[in-house]
């Protein structure tokens, strides 16, 4: 467990800004902002000021509006919920991804996982790299259902 206020605004999990301990599933939070960012265009919680989104992060209130989302497949926007849960105790963990979603690229599939088995603190830009292949696997996948 780690504690301290640290992170961007737009990125940071609420227990990182309740200045409690907390653990690697501030990474999955992360990159769930990532992932909302790359499919609806806009991060999923912002303000005008630091403050104000800091304070929307706390708030958790996620939306998929349809004007950007129209065409983001349901089991996508299921991800990015079970990534950015408030509670972290029913956050999906990084091997959660893993398990839940199946993956058609074998050599994808086996890197992600060792990213993944191997999240540390501070996310990384080969993990953001990743994600971006998560997006496009599970687009794909779901083209192949």
């Amino acid at each position: 467990m780690m504690n301290g206020i640290v992170g961007t605004p737009y990125y940071v999990a609420p227990e990182v800004l309740a200045g409690g301990e907390y653990d690697e599933k501030v990474d999955v939070w992360s990159a769930g902002v990532i992932l909302y960012i790359m499919l609806g265009g806009a991060p999923p919680f912002y303000g005008e000021t630091v403050e104000e989104t800091f304070d929307a992060v706390l708030r958790a209130n996620l939306r998929f509006p349809f004007r950007f989302f129209k065409s983001v497949s349901p089991q996508a926007k299921d991800l990015i919920r079970k990534m950015l849960c408030k509670d972290v105790s029913r956050r999906f963990s990084a091997d959660q991804v893993l398990s839940k979603f199946q993956f058609h690229c074998s050599w994808f599939s086996s890197v992600l996982q060792l990213f993944l088995r191997n999240i540390s603190f501070g996310l990384n830009f080969g993990f953001v790299f990743l994600l971006c292949f998560v997006i496009f696997e599970i687009e794909i996948s779901i083209l192949l259902w």
